[in-house]
């Protein structure tokens, strides 16, 4: 397993600019911010959390996954042991057709916004989030990692996306913080190796979600 001290003294040895220590560790966290919302098979995750009755909104207190979300692509309910996909809404078509605040039922949409989830119905089910006795809702969601700041932290982009992470690092150190012109050339092949890092990280993506079979189109 690599840590950030891996990657960020490779991006200096390569560059031969051991006095960038701080520079460099910037410019990686950068390089992840620019990253951290597409969509990697090694970004992805699944969590669970449960309604609460007459509990409309949900958010960090409830589950911290929810809050911290860079994307939530699916929600499926588990409606007495049918599991059924929640459709996704915009917040202010629900903040519409949600005129009775006090009518509960089982949640068919939700939307997102103020790092909030929202549900409509309003849940008709369930005392706490602790209890577990509401609605379970299996959230499909790309994480926010914990930003890599120590020299023993480690993480998906410190391994699955090390390479990408480390030539993108490399050119911000080059043209942001070196600003040698000289250096343009190698900035340039630099890039060139990261976009095939990232066709390379797509091209994996693609084949572990393939299914082998036509997906058939609902008209």
């Amino acid at each position: 397993m690599a840590t950030f001290l891996d990657l960020y003294t490779q991006v200096l040895d390569e560059l031969d600019r051991p006095n960038l220590v701080d520079q460099a560790k910037t410019a990686i966290q950068s390089a992840v911010g620019m990253y951290k919302s597409r969509p990697f098979w090694f970004t992805e995750n699944f969590f669970t959390w449960y309604t609460v009755r007459g509990q409309e909104y949900y958010g960090e207190a409830d589950n911290a996954e929810i809050a911290t979300a860079s994307e939530i692509k699916r929600i499926n309910g588990l409606f007495f042991n049918f599991r059924v996909p929640l459709d996704k809404a915009l917040w202010t078509y629900i903040d519409d057709i949600s005129g009775v605040p006090t009518s509960y039922a089982m949640p068919e949409r939700w939307a997102y916004a103020a790092r909030q989830v929202r549900l409509y119905p309003i849940p008709d089910r369930g005392t706490s989030q602790a209890a577990a006795d509401g609605y379970p809702l299996t959230t499909f969601y790309t994480p926010l990692l914990t930003t890599l700041s120590n020299d023993a932290d480690s993480n998906a982009w410190t391994n699955e996306g090390y390479d990408l992470i480390r030539c993108r690092a490399k050119v911000i150190l080059i043209r942001s913080i070196i600003r040698d012109p000289n250096m343009e050339t190698e900035a340039q092949q630099t890039l060139a190796e990261e976009k095939e890092f990232l066709t390379a990280l797509y091209n994996e993506n693609a084949s572990r979600k393939a299914t082998g079979f036509s997906q058939p189109t609902v008209f």
